[in-house]
């Protein structure tokens, strides 16, 4: 049996490879927040689930991402740029660079 070639039918110029299915864990690593109330006051900002609470002396992540609400919110996701931290009830995905950043936090706000 021939396996069905998955391609568009509108391409745009230079991309002439076949569609591959992938699975969404391939690219994504969600990791949770943590407790803050131990650093002190500074200027790295926290992000819980109602966006931007106050600002630390010490970052959680170095590297970008998005951020969203366990529950409640979990359609209102946040570009989280570092330095942050983030709380211990918010999740944040960091993408894998094959990935379009911006799309991606498009796409989680649908």
């Amino acid at each position: 049996m021939k396996e069905k070639v998955q391609a568009p039918e509108l391409r745009f110029d230079g991309f002439t490879d076949d569609w591959e299915q992938r699975k969404f864990a391939d690219f994504i690593d969600v990791k949770s927040g943590k407790d803050y109330k131990h650093l002190n006051s500074g200027s790295i900002p926290v992000y819980g689930t109602g966006g931007y609470m106050l600002s630390v002396d010490r970052a959680l992540s170095d590297i970008d991402a998005i951020g969203f609400g366990r529950k409640g919110t979990n359609d209102k996701p946040y570009l989280l740029k570092t330095p942050f931290w983030t709380v211990d009830t918010f999740f944040t995905l960091f993408l894998n660079k094959i990935l379009t950043f911006n799309f991606h936090y498009l796409f989680f706000k649908k």
